[in-house]
């Protein structure tokens, strides 16, 4: 548990510290759901190098790397449409937005030929060029998590601990406020938390 605690999460719903038969079945789902609020957003909350691979991504095209805030790139290489070198291209890649993740592929390094003999029709699609296959190796720096995620994560332990218990229920009404459980994966409520920190999908430079 990294974003939200046992503690926190019981007392959400109503469960007194004192009573602990049901501690490692909440904190089993609150580990669940942080590992998939941390996909959603992309947020890391270590420095770590990561390593990825993209498809069929443009020159000048901004892309978001799975994982965010990121501090550096260590490396970008790519395949060519149709190529038969086993020899990847050497790439550079700029950072557009840290907090994001938003990267820009922007060409070649260390005086690679550009562009390759014989380049496919493919190649300039859209009237670019596009590499089919990108590996892009970067670090990240540690996030620090806004209290508006730590109450999602919360909300959304409670509501799944209460759907649940509730079974087939169509609500579940504790502590004189009812939550609908219909078979939501996340409840509109935690979605309106959560808003502020999912990315938008892929952009183009202008």
């Amino acid at each position: 548990m990294y974003i939200a605690t046992l503690s926190r999460v019981k007392r959400r719903l109503e469960i007194p510290d004192s009573y602990e038969s049901d501690d490692q079945d909440i904190s089993d789902l609150i580990d669940g759901v942080e590992q998939e609020i941390l996909r959603l957003t992309g947020y890391d909350l270590s420095a770590r190098t990561r390593t990825e691979t993209y498809n069929n991504i443009q020159l000048s095209r901004t892309f978001h790397l799975a994982y965010r805030p990121v501090s550096s790139i260590t490396y970008t290489k790519g395949f060519y449409p149709g190529s038969t070198s086993t020899t990847w291209t050497n790439l550079s890649t700029y950072i557009v937005n840290a907090e994001l993740g938003l990267v820009s592929l922007q060409g070649t390094t260390g005086g690679v030929a550009w562009p390759p003999v014989e380049a496919p029709a493919n190649w300039y699609r859209n009237r670019n060029v596009t590499f089919s296959i990108v590996e892009v190796q970067y670090v990240t720096s540690a996030k620090s998590i806004d209290k508006d995620l730590i109450d999602a994560v919360v909300a959304l332990c409670a509501y799944r601990w209460r759907r649940g218990r509730a079974g087939a229920a169509s609500s579940s009404s504790l502590g004189g406020a009812s939550e609908s459980l219909m078979d939501e994966a996340i409840p509109s409520w935690v979605n309106a938390q959560l808003a502020p920190h999912i990315r938008e999908g892929i952009l183009w430079c202008l």
